[in-house]
């Protein structure tokens, strides 16, 4: 794969990749054929594992996007298809992206939770439940996150 070196075309790059069976692990890329994660929650898993992993280092537009991902996911039910088109968006505009104080402790399910549930509908629903946690414990951000989505897509 080749490496994109502005930040919104790499985070756009990463989320082709995922999209094309593979999710982040803390060690290694797992595959989505043996971990089974639908291809409908892989932008949902990149963003909550995104968010989830951040910190103090990470690249303003990788958690400002996960964040958004996260919020029109949980509070406006859009599906990963509706939010990686809202990135699409986003990523084409050249601007500078919010640095987003990151919390202690950011979420109480990890991927390695979710992974352990066996495919199917339980899974799917730990995918939910994951990505609320990390949601809530970016709590601080949401005002800024809603503004953002407000004024940059027009979504209410």
């Amino acid at each position: 794969m080749k490496t994109a070196r502005d930040p919104a075309q790499k985070f756009i790059a990463i989320d082709n990749l995922c999209h094309h069976n593979r999710i982040c692990s803390t060690n290694s890329a797992i595959t989505r054929s043996r971990t089974r994660i639908p291809a409908s929650f892989t932008k949902h898993v990149v963003d909550a594992y995104t968010a989830q992993t951040a910190d103090d280092s990470s690249k303003p537009i990788a958690v400002t996007f996960a964040l958004i991902g996260l919020y029109l996911y949980v509070e406006k039910g859009f599906t990963g298809k509706q939010v990686q088109h809202r990135h699409v968006q986003l990523a084409k505009r050249k601007q500078e992206w919010l640095k987003l104080p990151v919390p202690a402790q950011r979420g109480a399910i990890t991927v390695r939770e979710v992974l352990a549930i066996p495919a199917g509908t339980g899974r799917d629903e730990m995918i939910r439940e994951w990505c609320v946690s990390v949601w809530d414990s970016w709590n601080q951000s949401r005002p800024k996150i809603v503004a953002l989505v407000e004024r940059l897509l027009a979504i209410r």
